[in-house]
């Protein structure tokens, strides 16, 4: 219960609601009935106080105040939230109201209420120690562990005294610890959690992971790190690798190699219009998990059918055969910000191509370079809703080195949401994304 309740108000002595009770007179005297009413409120006299003094619009809002926190404390819950309701129109901006409202729309087992009282509250002391932990608690039983770590860190909390990785067979407990932006015995900071979940969903290594917080009787938490690893053993990786046979395609994937966080990923098809053959290794970069590096080798034998184009009005059929080799390095700056650079050096040929067609200098033969570089960063970040959205801006330069041809470059921006409807877990996803270059 706030303290703030305490504060006595010298206004003018008025007459009482019941002035003939004398009970009430020999405890308050000529005092003001706010004085009386926080007098006997805190002597416990609850009835005395809901008996004496009766519900008015022209009750100062201490006397409403009052009013409502003994009808809470007799259980008449009901009339306890009319009286605070009625105090809050008086005081649109004093936190005491929302607070009790909330509450008693928890006693009531209406939590989303209660949720929304508080955040209303914390609207005019966004510092409030009660209102911050009330809410982080309301979130925490929720299962929306981000969200109550934005209100306790508020207030400096939560504290967690161990941090238990469980049982992750191959990967090397070393890279784990350096993944997780939080240690034992200390504050578990939102943007330490963010950061740590990025890292590790970089890595690729596991198909799902979560963390959970095990209250201590003294007040502090566990945390706990549950995760199963994508690389599942044979029966797994040979369901993985046929299941696009339909699709004449096979795939060969190995993740967490050696337990160092290494991924090797590659397919063949040999669909007859679209042969292809694809391999990438991707890695940390000096074991270090906020750094990766990426290198991919991809051979395309194709059949192009491309109508309407320069040409005329029949169709360009041809072949195209490419071979490309390139690699690249990322980095996650912080929990806000990432960037990527690529550059790859590819041999093309167009066969079949009809020469001196208006479109031929769009399939330039031989060899060409292509640079990539990006950035991306958060622009909204609402964890109570479950709802985040990043921005992006791109660059990417590239030459054929043959003679005529010429350079070409295009810059991409982008915005990506992505909205989890239920307060935990990822049963329904909603997103969406906008770009324009």
């Amino acid at each position: 219960m706030p303290a703030a309740w305490l504060v006595v108000l010298l206004l003018p002595t008025t007459s009482w609601s019941r002035a003939d009770s004398p009970d009430i007179k020999s405890i308050c005297g000529t005092s003001s009935r706010v004085f009386c009413a926080q007098r006997l409120l805190s002597d416990k006299q609850y009835q005395a106080v809901v008996d004496t003094f009766l519900s008015s619009p022209e009750n100062p809002t201490e006397l409403d105040f009052c009013r409502g926190m003994a009808l809470s404390r007799l259980g008449r819950l009901d009339e306890a939230r009319r009286a605070f309701e009625e105090g809050r129109k008086k005081a649109a901006y004093d936190k005491r109201f929302p607070l009790e409202l909330a509450g008693i729309a928890f006693k009531q087992g209406n939590a989303a209420e209660s949720i929304r009282q508080l955040r209303h509250a914390l609207k005019a002391d966004p510092r409030d120690s009660y209102g911050n932990d009330f809410l982080a608690t309301l979130y925490f039983l929720q299962g929306n562990l981000e969200a109550s770590l934005k209100y306790w860190n508020r207030i400096g909390r939560p504290m967690i005294e161990s941090v238990d990785t469980g049982t992750v067979p191959k990967l090397d407990p070393v890279l784990l610890d350096r993944a997780l932006a939080f240690s034992p015995a200390s504050r578990l900071d939102l943007k330490d959690l963010v950061l740590s979940r990025e890292r590790l969903e970089w890595m690729d290594v596991f198909s799902t992971f979560r963390f959970e917080l095990r209250p201590r009787r003294n007040g502090d938490f566990d945390l706990s790190f549950h995760a199963l690893e994508r690389d599942g053993g044979v029966l797994i990786k040979l369901l993985t690798s046929f299941k696009e046979i339909p699709y004449q395609t096979i795939r060969f994937d190995s993740f967490d190699i050696g337990g160092s966080a290494s991924n090797f990923e590659s397919f063949y098809r040999w669909d007859a219009q679209k042969r292809r053959a694809f391999a990438e290794y991707s890695g940390p970069l000096k074991g270090d998990p906020g750094w990766r590096l990426r290198l991919w080798l991809d051979g395309r034998n194709e059949n192009w059918d491309v109508p309407h184009s320069g040409a005329g009005v029949s169709p360009i059929l041809f072949k195209l055969r490419k071979l490309e080799l390139g690699g690249g390095v990322s980095s996650i700056i912080n929990d806000k910000w990432e960037w990527n650079a690529d550059a790859s050096i590819s041999d093309r040929r167009f066969i079949g191509h009809p020469e001196g067609s208006v479109s031929s200098s769009l399939y330039a033969d031989g060899p060409s370079v292509k640079y990539e570089a990006g950035l991306q960063w958060k622009v909204l970040y609402l964890p109570e809703k479950r709802l985040r959205a990043q921005s992006n801006v791109a660059l990417e330069v590239a030459k054929v080195l043959s003679a005529g041809a010429k350079p070409y470059m295009k810059v991409d921006w982008g915005i990506r949401w992505e909205w989890l409807p239920l307060s935990r877990g990822d049963d329904y996803r909603f997103s969406g994304r906008l770009n324009a270059g």
